[in-house]
């Protein structure tokens, strides 16, 4: 079962579709992309990232395949909406996670702040690392949650992105809960993805599947 929640503040006037996808009831997308590097949300460009994903998906239904579709096309198609790019502001960029989930197991791969967690119990077994800057700093052994920067992203899908994305498998149990969702969801949760969503920040648009 995948079960669906989303929101937005009004001023960004955004729809499921401009950041969420789920494909053939497995295959589920986040994504977020900025038109410049001071932009906060682009729904254009994020419902680019999601339809050159779901392009390639329909043709080979392979999502490692298509994620790195998604790599290549993604900084021709935003430059051919925007036109020339203005250099101090910076070029378009996307974020991206795609889970790939079966009955035994769930493999993510993902670049960007997208966030997912394997709830057992209640209780969070695994997790993927967001690019973000807390996160980086939590790795070093550092607590940045308090940082101006903290909603820094470290790394992004653009032209001159040519390190591998981020992959990992995480194993599943009868009665797992799979979490997606669009900030990091660290605490221990037990509840339907509406429920979740109350309790994460109100800063930002945020969506979250659960897949039960």
């Amino acid at each position: 079962m995948i079960d669906v929640a989303f929101r937005a503040e009004d001023r960004m006037r955004l729809t499921e579709q401009d950041v969420m996808r789920v494909l053939d009831e497995r295959v589920v997308l986040i994504a977020n992309a900025y038109d410049s590097g001071f932009s906060i949300c682009w729904p254009e460009g994020s419902r680019v990232v999601l339809d050159l994903f779901a392009e390639r998906w329909s043709s080979t239904h392979d999502w490692e395949a298509s994620f790195a579709y998604v790599r290549v096309k993604f900084p021709e198609k935003a430059t051919a909406i925007l036109g020339p790019i203005d250099e101090d502001l910076g070029e378009p960029a996307a974020t991206l996670l795609a889970a790939h989930v079966q009955p035994s197991h769930v493999d993510v791969v993902w670049i960007g702040p997208q966030h997912l967690v394997v709830v057992r119990d209640g209780v969070v077994v695994s997790r993927t690392q967001p690019d973000t800057l807390v996160e980086m700093g939590r790795a070093q052994g550092f607590d940045l949650e308090d940082s101006p920067h903290r909603h820094v992203l470290t790394r992004t899908i653009r032209r001159e992105d040519i390190l591998p994305p981020h992959a990992s498998r995480f194993a599943l149990k009868t009665g797992d809960r799979v979490i997606v969702a669009s900030e990091a969801v660290d605490d221990a949760i037990d509840a339907t993805s509406r429920e979740i969503l109350e309790k994460l920040p109100r800063n930002k648009f945020e969506c979250v599947i659960v897949v039960g």
